[in-house]
């Protein structure tokens, strides 16, 4: 068993209260692994942080990390349009014991309207 520690930063536009981004992580050979709502329904205010720590039991080799997703989930209404924000960071860490590897990043990225998946493949 091994544990992901997942990192989220916000940029200059945040995530809307109602809105909410989950977490997914497809391990080889196996389905995809949700983490619905992440960053919980409260929204995140520009230059927030939500670090959280993920159990995978399944996870015992970094090799086995084919990709992960941030998937952008928006509340809309009558009033209200589609939510937009910018995600400024993610970090996302195995952790065996004591050693630290980051198994996946990566910088800037907008969410917006039809563009609501952001995934992100480990290093060669």
């Amino acid at each position: 068993m091994a544990t992901l520690e997942v990192t989220l930063k916000t940029g200059s536009d945040d995530l809307r209260g109602g809105s909410w981004a989950d977490f997914c992580v497809k391990l080889q050979n196996r389905q995809l692994k949700k983490f619905p709502e992440f960053t919980g329904r409260g929204g995140l205010r520009n230059g927030s942080n939500v670090t959280k720590n993920l159990e995978i039991p399944e996870l015992s080799d970094p090799n086995q990390i084919e990709y992960c997703q941030i998937q952008h989930i928006s509340q809309e209404g009558f009033a209200q349009t589609a939510d937009n924000w910018n995600l400024d960071k993610v970090q996302v860490v195995l952790r065996f014991g004591r050693f630290p590897l980051v198994v996946a990043e990566h910088g800037a990225h907008r969410f917006q309207g039809n563009s609501r998946l952001l995934t992100i493949y480990p290093p060669q």
